[in-house]
């Protein structure tokens, strides 16, 4: 087991400079008709990230450690991975008793407060309960948030097992560093979902995933980043899981597989496995 000073050594690895092009809102026009870019920087931090599996508490007490150091550090931007808060391998009644968070997200006061201070934007995947019932829906969420008590919810779409499939608008957040986009995992697999994004205005997609097994899913999101013109940073866990949902364990070694800075023109910037 890593100690959360080995998370800050990986960490360092992930904090890279961004410049974002186009921000806010893409291109200028200026009074004689010629279009402008203004050109900004960012430190995005991607964490490498081992969340255990069902311990809510010490998976959120870590993240508070990590981003808290990231920012320190001089990040404005940080990506956590999908369903950090958690662990992958869950099931809706573990969501329902426990492992879930819903609306006002009580358990992540440490972090908005932290976005509020250093005025930084935070990416965290979680399992949600969608306001209402007991037997209100669950879903595949990250929440971003950000100075100013911003706290915006995206929702997995693709590959809905525990959960629903997500049902919000795509989001654009305009922010100093460029207009970003969350988006889920494997909803990078569909041209679509990123396209939509980009044509709301995006400048940087930002993934939380959680993939195992090195099958060159960079080359997914090198095509999504080129054919559309936009940074592209995934954020993955590591470490390893055992899967029981099934009656049968599943070992699931999440050690090699890349998170990823990836500039407009397709091309690899940063590529970084366990």
């Amino acid at each position: 087991m890593r100690s959360i000073r080995a998370f800050y050594l990986g960490l360092t690895l992930f904090i890279m400079l961004v410049s974002c092009h186009g921000f806010p809102g893409g291109n200028r026009v200026q009074s004689g008709g010629e279009s402008s870019v203004e050109v900004v920087e960012s430190k995005v931090a991607l964490l490498s990230f081992f969340p255990k599996l069902g311990a809510l508490t010490e998976n959120i007490a870590t993240l508070e450690n990590l981003v808290e150091e990231a920012l320190r550090n001089g990040a404005n931007i940080v990506v956590a991975p999908e369903l950090a808060t958690t662990g992958y391998s869950i099931t809706p009644e573990q969501v329902r008793n426990g492992l879930g968070l819903a609306p006002p997200f009580q358990q992540l006061q440490r972090l908005r407060d932290l976005a509020d201070t250093y005025k930084a934007y935070i990416f965290v995947g979680f399992a949600e309960i969608a306001p209402g019932s007991p037997s209100a829906k669950l879903y595949n969420s990250v929440i971003v948030l950000g100075p100013g008590g911003l706290a915006q919810v995206q929702r997995k779409r693709s590959i809905p097992l525990w959960h629903g499939r997500g049902d919000l608008p795509f989001t654009v957040i305009s922010t100093p560093y460029g207009e970003l986009a969350p988006i889920i995992c494997a909803d990078s697999y569909l041209m679509d979902w990123s396209r939509i994004s980009t044509l709301s205005g995006a400048d940087i997609l930002l993934s939380s995933a959680n993939w195992w097994g090195n099958n060159d899913q960079e080359k997914i999101w090198q095509t999504r980043s080129e054919e559309n013109g936009v940074w592209m940073v995934v954020a993955n866990r590591w470490g390893q899981e055992v899967d029981r949902r099934s009656g049968s364990p599943s070992t699931y070694e999440m050690n090699d597989s890349p998170s990823v800075v990836i500039s407009p023109d397709g091309k690899l910037r940063l590529h970084y496995s366990e």
